[in-house]
């Protein structure tokens, strides 16, 4: 859980930088470990589901985001946070692009989490994390 703070969007963006930064270290345990609840769809996130999302092989020479994947904050990311009805949380959308070495192909790691308002704070939850 996150806590109420006078900058709220700031502490969503370093949750979310900090969240990826473990997946690029390969922590994938404890990124999982900071999620408070399910996504809307009732699913809890696993290594193995982000392993799985992360194996992809995304290069001409079949590497995998795990093996590329360096994550530095103000690369060109996309960021968009957004109040959800009724006061209920926000949701921050994220995207950081995937640099191929040596290829023309051109992929960006997607992230959508929502930050519920809960007694204390602010719940997190990864709603969705893809390749695109």
């Amino acid at each position: 859980m996150l806590e109420r703070t006078a900058d709220q969007e700031k502490v969503f963006r370093d949750f979310v930088q900090n969240w990826l930064s473990l997946l690029s270290q390969n922590q994938l345990d404890r990124a999982v470990n900071l999620l408070d609840e399910p996504n809307h769809y009732g699913h809890w996130w696993t290594v193995e589901d982000l392993r799985k999302i992360l194996q992809q092989p995304v290069s001409d020479k079949g590497l995998s985001i795990l093996k590329i994947f360096n994550f530095t904050p103000g690369k060109k990311e996309r960021i968009q946070l957004f109040e959800m009805d009724e006061k209920r949380g926000y949701i921050l959308e994220y995207a950081t692009p995937l640099v191929m070495p040596r290829s023309s192909r051109w992929h960006e790691l997607a992230l959508r989490f929502e930050f519920l308002d809960k007694a204390g704070g602010y719940k997190v939850v990864l709603d969705d994390i893809r390749v695109i």
